[in-house]
This record gives C-alpha cells, structure tokens and sequence, in this order.
C-alpha cells in the first residue's frame, strides 16, 4: 500500500536562571607617609601638608535577574493537532500496486492471461497504468463442441481439447520508485481463479486475492504496510470470430499499519473496489497475431479515520480514479516444441487518468508456454512510467492455468 510523515512537537523544561553573582572591588590607593600629616614634633620650618580627598564608594550592584519560570515538565510530548492536509502518500493519487490474474483468455481453449489491480496509491505525478494489466491475453479460432462439455479447436479429431473449465493461479511482484519524492513501493500479489464456459462464446468465474504492500518515505523515515484480501467474479463474451468483451469486479479489505522510524504509530482499514470493462480483437497475419484493446477501469477507495499516536487524529479519506487506457501486443506462433509449443510476444500499453495528469506508456515482453493437455505457464515482465521523469517502475508475472 503507505508511509505516512507524522509531526511531533516537543516541549522542553526550561532550567532555572542561575543567579548572577557580582563582586565589585574597591579601588585600592596607596597612600605614602608623606600624604599624612606627620605627628607633632619640633620644627623650625613649617612642613607642607597635602590635603587628601576621599574616593566615594562604588554604587551597588544592580539586583539579579529573577529567574525564569519552567515551561512545562521535562520531556513533554503535546500530540499535534489534527491536521487540515490529506494523509500523506495516501491522498487522491495515481493508482498502481499489484495486479491480480483473472481470466485465461479460454476462447481458444488456453492463452496468457489478464490482470486486475489490487493494491496502494501512488503519490502524485505518477501517472502509471493503475488499471488491470492483461498479461497477454488473446482470442483464437471459433472453437466447437462435442455436445459432452469438451471443446475442440479446428477440426475435432486433432488432439489439443480443453475442458470447460479450468483453475489458474498466479503470483506477481512490483517495485515503483519516485526518486524526486525520496518514495518507493513495493507489493505482491497472489490468486486463485476457476471459471467455466457456458456455451461456445460466454464464460464467468471466480477469484480470490491477497495482497502486500508497504509504501517507504525518506525525510522523515515513514512506512505504511498494507495486507488486504479480495474476492470477485470476471465474465467474457464472444461478440464476433475477431472480437470479444471481457469485465470483472473486486472488493474487499485492507488492513493498514504506519510506522514512523521503525516504532508503529497507528493502525487504519481501507475498503476497496475495482471494477473494469474492455473491448480486444485479434487479426492474424502469417506467423503473427495482433491484439487491440481499449479498457476503462475505475477503483473506490474508503481509508478510515483513525489516531496517529505521533501526529493526532487523522481523517477519513474517500478516493475514486479512472482509467482508459489502450493496448496493442503482438504474438509470434512460429514456435513448436515437443508437447507443446512457446509463444513469445511484445507489447506497448498507453493510459491516461480521466480528469488529470499525463499519458504514460508500459513495455512488456513474455512468454506462453503451452503444454499438449491444454495447461499453459505465462511469464510476462512490464516496465511502465514511460514519458514519466524521476519514476521507475516494473513488475513481473507468473502465472498457471490447468483445465479440468
């Protein structure tokens, strides 16, 4: 998820004034023996005498100083009022954090697949794709049917068949720095997916996910970790041999703690809801096969008020972001192994935030490895925050389906 900078104003005890002390000296003067009159004695000439004026004494010194009431008790610690600002790192920001796999792209019986995000905000001027990846997904051939729930693609009597149904489940890792800001996330995410085709074009499943993030701010040294878990369903419809619809919805809980210099300051829930729609095609051409795709998603996130034992109360927080974002990935068939065959591909992602900010761009690059009993192994690496300065930002997926 997030680190939040908390404020402490100390109020140190005033010590006591010590007294100043001033001895002032009297001036010392010598007098020799003939400054005083000597005594009486016979004399045939007068002998002069010098008269003598006496120094005044020097004036008292001035009174101290009274000394200076203490503020308040030693090492007092008066919490902060609360503060007028948005929480910091956690206010009306870019969206990102970890995706979530859903959906295996099963039209032609098994395919990389798509991802939803689960995870934090990101400071402002991250304008990063906080929309639900999709990892590669792509349509193939109109399958068939043998009237028992197996599905064939092309010609019943080849070998490759998919159940109706599968189970897929999938593990992905990202970092995003902002240098300017001195902030730097980190988050994973792990899911479990099953879903089943109804018909030759509609297909509706469901998902479960768990999430870790921790948001890191330097100057001062703050931290917000965050563990939530989410659940959801995803459908897909077939609208044509070359395009499809696909959309699904998440919510659930994530359960916050914020550290300041390594001591744990307060403790907060956020309820969170992703929902997302898309359009894709596919269009072959010789050992190529290109995959278009526009996407709107959209994430609610409700942070709850709490207590900062640092900085005081902090208030409740209500953030809504939207996304459009377009796609083009392009996949290489011309590989065949034994059992199976890899499918490389390359593709670029452009999204903007509806309302603010700059478009960016995500690179990826994966591999599909599909195994002759329909399962197939998805890698996928992605390096986003393109035409964004001081950003970096990557993430890796991982991801296995198995029909059944």
């Amino acid at each position: 998820m997030i680190a939040r900078t908390n404020a402490v104003r100390v109020l140190s005890a005033a010590g006591a004034v010590a007294l100043a002390t001033s001895v002032h000296l009297a001036n010392t003067f010598a007098v020799s023996a003939a400054e005083f009159k000597a005594p009486a004695a016979k004399a045939t000439s007068p002998v002069p005498t010098t008269n003598f004026v006496p120094v005044p004494p020097p004036p008292p010194p001035p009174p101290p100083n009274p000394p200076t009431p203490p503020v308040g008790p030693p090492n007092l610690v008066v919490p902060a009022p609360p503060s007028s600002t948005p929480r910091p790192g956690l206010g009306p920001q870019r969206q990102l954090g970890p995706a979530t796999a859903y959906i295996a792209g099963r039209f032609a019986g098994s395919g990389p697949v798509v991802t939803a995000p689960a995870g934090a905000v990101i400071p402002d001027d991250f304008c990063l794709p906080g929309k639900f990846e999709d990892c590669g997904d792509h349509l193939r051939d109109q399958p068939q049917q043998d009237g028992d729930g197996i599905v064939y693609f092309g010609d019943p009597a080849q070998d490759f068949q998919v159940s109706r149904n599968e189970a897929w489940a999938s593990a992905q890792f990202r970092l995003t720095e902002q240098t300017g800001a001195g902030e730097t996330l980190d988050s994973t995410a792990y899911s479990l997916g099953v879903d089943r085709r109804f018909g030759d074009r509609f297909l509706l499943g469901l998902i479960a996910t768990s999430t870790n993030t921790s948001l890191r701010r330097s100057g001062p040294d703050t931290r917000d970790r965050g563990t939530g878990f989410l659940y959801g369903a995803y459908f897909a419809v077939e609208l044509s041999d070359n395009w499809a619809m696909d959309g699904r919805a998440l919510t659930g809980t994530v359960n916050h703690t914020v550290e300041t210099a390594g001591v744990q300051s307060g403790t907060y829930t956020s309820q969170e809801l992703h929902a997302a729609l898309r359009f894709s095609g596919e269009f072959s051409r010789n050992s190529w096969r290109f995959n278009p795709s526009i996407e709107v998603s959209t994430m609610n996130r409700n942070d709850a008020a709490y207590v900062d034992t640092i900085s005081g109360p902090v208030s409740a927080q209500d953030t809504t972001q939207t996304f459009v974002t377009g796609t083009l990935l392009a996949y290489y068939d011309g590989l065949n192994l034994r059992g199976g065959s890899v499918t490389p591909y390359i593709g670029l992602e452009v999204s903007q935030q509806a309302g603010s900010g700059s478009p960016s761009a995500t690179a990826r690059a994966g591999l599909s490895f599909e195994f002759g009993n329909g399962g197939l192994l998805n890698i996928d690496y992605a390096y986003g925050a393109i035409g964004l300065p001081n950003v970096n930002d990557s993430m890796l997926t991982v991801q296995l389906e198995i029909p059944f």
